[in-house]
């Protein structure tokens, strides 16, 4: 089956201003690639349009990459204040580098799977 066929079945309908929600999840992750490299508020919006996409997508690949990106944006939120904090003692700026890390893993896997038409396998874990 190739990906149009799979589009076909229900993730390829037209959903708010006639874009799919295949399209709405470019545009989450683009969004929240875009907020790793201009560290923007470009991620609120992705969170934003995750929360208000996901009901639309239940049941199909594209739910599993909004609760991807949705659980990304709040363990990152998470980390960096706690490595904020730690930055007075030194820690902090470890922590940072391996949150950087680790939501760049995060965004490019979304990437892959979601071009190969596949759904994230567990979108809780931390990997």
């Amino acid at each position: 089956m190739s990906g149009r066929d799979l589009d076909s079945i229900g993730s390829g309908s037209p959903s708010g201003g006639g874009l799919t929600l295949r399209t709405w999840t470019w545009i989450v992750i683009g969004l929240s690639a875009l907020a790793f490299v201009s560290v923007s508020l470009t991620g609120i919006a992705a969170l934003i349009l995750a929360y208000l996409k996901r009901p639309e997508a239940r049941g199909t690949i594209e739910e599993t990459h909004l609760t991807y990106m949705i659980r990304t944006f709040w363990i990152s939120l998470g980390v960096s204040l706690v490595a904020g904090v730690l930055l007075v003692v030194g820690v902090g700026i470890v922590l940072f580098m391996g949150l950087a890390v680790w939501q760049l893993y995060r965004i490019i896997r979304a990437i892959v799977l979601l071009s190969d038409n596949r759904p994230i396998p567990d979108p809780t874990s931390w990997f």
